[in-house]
């Protein structure tokens, strides 16, 4: 079985479709993808009979979710820095050939 975003279900009467996306492991740059949502540790538990485990999976899936976030707003950070760089030295460019003439 192929895991890709959207296919995976606990619950075989779930009402989501499944998405036909590219499966993940044929990605060319894989992304870092969540397989379980909130909704999910529920179900984990009941079906293992742990209720106790439905505590740690939304705490471990709201920790995964933030360290997530963190790195795109990181990487948006970093890519608008790039770009501001270039930017800037493409400013500095025209101002020395301005000087030049």
């Amino acid at each position: 079985m192929k895991a890709t975003r959207g296919s995976l279900t606990l619950d075989p009467k779930s009402k989501k479709p499944a998405n036909t996306s590219t499966p993940l492991l044929e990605r060319e740059e894989p992304d870092e993808v969540m397989l379980l949502d909130k909704d999910d540790s529920a179900r984990i538990a009941k079906a293992l009979d742990m209720p106790e485990l439905h505590a740690e999976l939304d705490r471990a899936i709201w920790q995964v979710q933030k360290a997530l976030k963190s790195e795109k707003e990181l990487q948006e950070e970093k890519e608008e820095l790039a770009k501001s760089s270039v930017d800037q030295r493409d400013q500095l460019k025209k101002k020395l050939k301005e000087q030049r003439k």
